[in-house]
Parts: C-alpha cells; sequence; structure tokens
C-alpha cells in the first residue's frame, strides 16, 4: 500500500484523481474496504503542495538537510528563550535553512516546468514557505518527508515563525498588545499573502489563455488562406473544365 501511495504522490498533476479513483477500485476489488477509503479519502495535492512534494523526492539530501537545520533552529530559539543558548547558532541554523529552501525552491519550479506547468514567482513563495513551516508540523512533517503534502502549509502563529529568523536586538519594552488584535493583525496579513498569490496566479493563468488565443487566432487565419487558396484552384480547375467542354 505504501508504495503504491508513494507512486500515486510522484504522478504527474492531471493523473492522480484517475490514479487514485483506479487504486481505491481495485482495493476494493481486493476486498481492502479500509484500504479503498482511505486512498479514496485523498486529496489532489495543489500545485504548489506537488512541487514541494518533487523537490523533496528529487533531492533527498537537501530534503534531510533542511530537516536538521529546521530541527537546529527550533532547539537554539528555545534555548535562546530560556536564555542558556547562543545567538549565532540560530543564526547559522537559520543560514543553512535558508539554503536549503532555495534549493528546493529552485528544484520545484524545475519539476514544474518538467510536467509542463507555469512555474510563477507566486506559487514557488508558496512553496517555499510549505518547505519552511512543514519541518514545524509532525503530521505536515512526515508527508513532507515521503513526498505526500496534499496543500501548502503555514506557520500558525508568530512562535515558529520566530525560529526562522534571526533574534531581533533587545529594546525599550513596549506594551504587550492583547491577543485577539494581534491574532487579527496575523489573520489580516495572512490573507493578504494568500490573495497576493491567488492574483499571481490568476495573472499567469490569463497571460497563458491569451498566449493561446493568439496561437488559435494564427492557425484560424492560416485555415482561412489555405481554403481560398483552395476555392481559387478548384475556380481555374472548373473553367479549364468549361473550356475543354466548349471545344470538343
Amino acid at each position: 500500500m505504501e508504495s503504491e501511495l508513494d507512486r500515486l504522490f510522484g504522478l504527474p498533476p492531471d493523473e492522480f484523481v484517475p490514479a487514485r479513483n483506479e487504486l481505491a477500485r481495485r482495493l476494493r476489488r481486493e476486498g481492502d474496504r479500509e484500504g479503498a477509503d482511505r486512498v479514496a479519502g485523498l486529496r489532489k495535492p495543489t500545485v504548489a503542495a506537488w512541487a514541494a512534494n518533487q523537490a523533496v523526492r528529487g533531492d533527498r539530501r537537501t530534503a534531510d538537510r533542511l530537516l536538521a537545520a529546521s530541527d537546529r533552529a527550533v532547539a537554539a530559539q528555545q534555548a535562546l528563550v530560556a536564555g542558556t543558548g547562543e545567538a549565532d547558532a540560530l543564526r547559522a541554523a537559520v543560514e543553512e535553512q535558508a539554503k536549503a529552501v532555495d534549493e528546493l525552491r529552485a528544484a520545484a519550479a524545475e519539476a514544474l516546468r518538467a510536467a509542463g506547468k507555469p512555474a510563477p514567482e507566486a506559487t514557488l513563495d508558496r512553496v517555499a514557505r510549505t518547505l519552511r513551516a512543514a519541518p514545524l508540523d509532525g503530521g505536515a512533517r512526515a508527508a513532507l518527508e515521503r513526498g505526500r503534502l496534499a496543500e501548502e502549509v503555514e506557520h500558525a502563529g508568530l512562535g515558529p515563525e520566530a525560529a526562522f529568523a534571526p533574534a531581533a536586538p533587545r529594546g525599550p519594552a513596549r506594551p504587550a498588545a492583547p491577543k485577539r488584535e494581534r491574532r487579527e493583525r496575523e489573520e489580516a496579513r495572512r490573507g493578504e499573502r494568500e490573495l497576493r498569490a491567488r492574483v499571481g496566479e490568476l495573472r499567469e493563468a490569463a497571460r497563458e489563455a491569451d498566449r493561446a488565443a493568439a496561437a488559435a487566432r494564427r492557425q484560424a487565419e492560416a485555415a482561412e488562406k489555405a481554403a481560398a487558396a483552395a476555392r481559387e484552384r478548384l475556380d481555374a480547375a472548373v473553367a479549364e473544365l468549361e473550356t475543354l467542354r466548349s471545344r470538343s
């Protein structure tokens, strides 16, 4: 079953749903109702999740570096909070994690292009956010390690995200904002980021549609010219035939 699932999440995006349904039907025919229900409930990966999966599958060494650096960053952040850590340890872990994310982001772009899919910056930014966040979430981390993510992963709140940012210099203490106000600001920022990403994807889709329409117009014009030429040849042949008939 696990090997079947690995194969399923490695398929091109357009092949996922038919292959998932066929696998579920086969398992049901074989009497594995539990397995069939599990497979049937699998969601088709989003474009960004699919790209992240392929990047991890294609470069396991960099994926392992990412996970290890993420663990070190969290441990270093916790040590700093406890007053027993060093800022240099956090900074080094963050830099290594950032390098791994950049390399996997580039691999995700190549996977998308190889599958004939656009790779807009908005999608690749979502891949990078997922690669940073997934190692901090137990379920998402396990899915990332197997290349089986079904959707993007976001940091939940400010705590985990802080593990991936260099410690800010301490300044004068400021009154803490109410929790509800901080949560509303974070939700607004998250909504804005998601909207920007969606706009980027729609803009890329519109450009693709424009290119397809232009190609269709060129084909139609070529077809019209070919038809006109064919009609001219037909008219000439008919005229020649009439001439021959008049002479006979």
